[in-house]
């Protein structure tokens, strides 16, 4: 376990606190910024990247996959 993995765990739960934040005061921003931290958040767990390779490779991904939605819980 190395420290990007366990930053990866982390940005997953902040993320999590944010959709929760964001369904509660129903503000759909912060429910969207809170999913796309955790999907960042898994990426980076799984493969122990750092923080802006994660960043970079999840933006690419949104650019070519434009009608590709986050599934909520």
């Amino acid at each position: 376990m190395n420290r990007d993995h366990i930053a990866g765990i982390w940005q997953q739960v902040s993320g999590e606190i944010k959709e929760i934040v964001g369904s509660l005061t129903k503000a759909p921003t912060l429910v969207a910024a809170g999913l796309r931290d955790q999907h960042a958040g898994r990426h980076r767990e799984r493969l122990g990247i750092s923080r802006e390779h994660a960043a970079r490779q999840l933006a690419e991904f949104h650019a070519r996959n434009r009608d590709w939605k986050l599934m909520s819980r």
